[in-house]
């Protein structure tokens, strides 16, 4: 496994999202990383990603990214503007392995910081 995000120590409730964003394989880092910026959840393994769209009828909706890894049992809502920059953390980590993915990558965070009405920071080398 990548580990895209790497800190010393991590707040518990960043945890299943570092989780979350390292267990994305490159093959589907692309994939991911659009399907978030349009609001769709995604699940890897033991990780999942959950916005208050993709739930069902009987669930309380809630504000912000639900981030849950089933195998340690824990979960977080973290809002918009921290996933942004975990988001930008993971993937300035894929591109530096995938550069030839910058402009797909860019334009997923440019969507990601449109639809949460977040200020859009370009990743560049």
């Amino acid at each position: 496994m990548t580990f895209r995000i790497f800190r010393k120590k991590v707040e518990n409730d960043l945890l299943p999202a570092i989780n979350f964003f390292n267990a994305i394989p490159n093959h589907r880092f692309v994939e991911v990383v659009t399907f978030l910026s349009k609001g769709i959840g995604y699940t890897i393994e033991y990780c999942s990603c959950d916005f208050s769209d993709d739930l069902y009828l009987w669930e309380e909706p809630f504000e912000g990214i639900r981030f849950v890894n089933s195998a340690l049992d824990i979960e977080s809502i973290l809002d918009y503007e921290i996933v942004q920059e975990l988001l930008r953390e993971s993937s300035h980590s894929f591109l530096k392995e995938r550069p030839e993915y910058m402009d797909i990558i860019n334009q997923s965070l440019f969507d990601f910081s449109k639809k949460y009405n977040l200020l859009f920071k370009k990743l560049y080398f």
